[in-house]
């Protein structure tokens, strides 16, 4: 049998209720040379990103090192080549302009042997012949540390580094599920963990999978390449755009939480603010710790008291303060 639909709601006084909406038209975005654009992909194309003219934190040249077995390393360097010189879109997908110096991302990657650490067969062979999941995954975690610390060790280093995973390492590595008597139930997932481990050696980071690099991947090739290059320019010290028409002295709070590592206690919290000034420009921010307990609050969504609200406000003013030194004090205020 078929529900029939509920019947509209009405008022009080027996007609349809009313629904009133606003419509809220899409903000413009600044690029290089002050380019405004609703669409961060036409930006790009169109103007260059924001920083390649706004500040000195324009990448004009990216080192580019690379972590995996012999083939991918080769591989993933063709893959990157390739693409920075701009992938065709279609009618779903706009075109990718490229990581080029004259056009695109206005800027050109550099490779060099001197900067790749590749996995020999014997290594990875005696990582994937581990039977625990948990010490699998641990061996596959320091293998790739300590490729990390090799490359960090080096006279020359690289900007930046693309790990390359194969379809063996992500199937018996990718994640790892088990109980500790520490801490219960534990999940480790391989991305995170390696993202973790490189940040010990102040190295940016790009994980691409083999179904990328050989075509098996069937997301369209444009939208891969956009959401690749994008990335990498981010974490190469660059802002692809900035917002527009901001209050000037405003700082910009975002709030999130996650459940802290190694945490035995399964109801704590721990409080994330993502601030950022009128410019665009920012950072993430650890806050406090705090207690939620699903069973009492009646809630899985955590929520912070007006205290710890308080708190995390304070934190996010130090940070614009530190941020935004010239701003007139009685100008500040948080959004």
């Amino acid at each position: 049998m078929t529900a029939r639909p509920a019947p509209p709601s009405v008022s009080p006084t027996g007609s349809p209720a009313l629904i009133a909406s606003t419509y809220f038209p899409e903000p413009l975005l600044q690029f290089a040379d002050n380019g405004l654009h609703i669409d961060p992909k036409a930006g790009i194309a169109r103007y260059g990103p924001r920083s390649w003219t706004a500040s000195g934190r324009h990448p004009t040249r990216l080192r580019v090192g690379l972590i995996g077995t012999a083939e991918l390393v080769e591989a993933a360097r063709t893959w990157m080549s390739s693409r920075a010189e701009g992938v065709r879109g279609d009618v779903n997908n706009p075109e990718f302009p490229g990581w080029m110096p004259d056009r695109g991302f206005f800027s050109s990657l550099e490779f060099d042997d001197a900067w790749n650490e590749e996995l020999g067969q014997t290594e990875l062979r005696q990582v994937l012949e581990i039977k625990s999941q948990k010490d699998r995954f641990q061996a596959a975690l320091s293998l790739f540390e300590t490729k990390f610390r090799q490359l960090a060790e080096r006279d020359s280093v690289p900007d930046y580094v693309v790990i390359a995973l194969s379809d063996q390492i992500v199937t018996r590595c990718g994640t790892a599920d088990y109980t500790s008597k520490e801490t219960g139930a534990v999940h480790r997932d391989l991305r995170r963990a390696l993202k973790a481990s490189a940040m010990k050696f102040r190295m940016p980071t790009q994980i691409v999978r083999a179904p990328t690099l050989d075509g098996r991947d069937r997301t369209p090739p444009s939208r891969i390449a956009w959401n690749f290059f994008t990335a990498m320019y981010c974490k190469a010290g660059g802002y692809p755009w900035s917002p527009y028409g901001l209050t000037p002295g405003t700082c910009y709070v975002g709030i999130g939480f996650y459940r802290p590592l190694g945490s035995a206690d399964a109801t704590m919290q721990t409080s994330l603010v993502q601030a950022f000034d009128e410019r665009g420009e920012g950072m993430v921010l650890r806050g406090h710790e705090f207690e939620w307990d699903p069973s009492k609050t009646g809630s899985r969504s955590p929520h912070l008291t007006a205290d710890g609200a308080h708190r995390l406000m304070a934190l996010a003013s130090r940070f614009h303060e530190v941020a935004c030194p010239k701003v007139d004090q009685k100008r500040r205020k948080c959004s």
